[in-house]
């Protein structure tokens, strides 16, 4: 099997815990990225009532010869034709039982421990909540929106975000399900997009990703 799990509640009590998490991927065609990925959440040794829910976006041969090798470790769904990240991602929320989940770019590789923070986060108000990100320029603690649109990387300490890194971002189930908001890219980032279609940001400084 590729997951260690670990019980963050008693098997006895059946059902998932309060603080239980859907990690979800959307793939499509780049299995080299999802096998990294896929061995990085190994390491995070996730707890045994956290889902990981792959929604296969119509890949090919490759990605769905490295998906065969993951049934039974991973949940996975498959689109019959493209749909895009978005709905991928609406998708694996459908599929997923957690409230909290949390969705990995193709370049985020987690390091252990970035679950819990994020949930707590989201638990804790935040409409969407997203971990410190380890650059090889630094490590972001989401972006300030310079007046012309661009962003601006805020170190630790810099105030609190205009915008988040969309790497890995956490939220409410339903908010996968029907809130991710569409934007053009030429209106503005998508950073800048979420942003304005949300409440309340936060940063999880504990919480901690890799973006290759």
């Amino acid at each position: 099997r590729t997951r260690r799990r670990r019980a963050r509640h008693d098997p006895a009590e059946g059902g998932l815990s309060a603080g239980a998490c859907g990690i979800l991927i959307a793939a499509r065609d780049n299995p080299a990225a999802l096998w990294a990925q896929i061995e990085a959440l190994v390491e995070c040794d996730l707890p045994d009532d956290d889902e990981v829910v792959v929604v296969d976006d119509a890949s090919g041969a490759e990605t769905q010869a490295l998906l065969a090798r993951l049934e039974g470790d991973v949940a996975i769904h498959r689109t019959d034709r493209p749909v895009g990240r978005r709905a991928a991602l609406a998708g694996a929320a459908k599929a997923a039982r957690a409230e909290v989940c949390i969705a990995l770019a193709s370049v985020c590789r987690p390091h252990p421990g970035f679950v819990d923070p994020l949930i707590e986060a989201v638990l804790a108000g935040a409409t969407l909540a997203a971990p410190a990100i380890e650059t090889g320029a630094g490590v972001v603690h989401g972006y300030r929106v310079a007046g012309d649109g661009s962003l601006w990387p805020l170190a630790a300490g810099e105030g609190a975000p205009d915008a988040l890194a969309l790497d890995c971002v956490a939220a409410r189930r339903g908010w996968w399900l029907e809130r991710q908001p569409l934007a053009a890219a030429r209106e503005c980032h998508p950073e800048v997009a979420v942003a304005q279609a949300v409440e309340r940001l936060a940063v999880a400084a504990a919480a901690r990703v890799a973006r290759v």
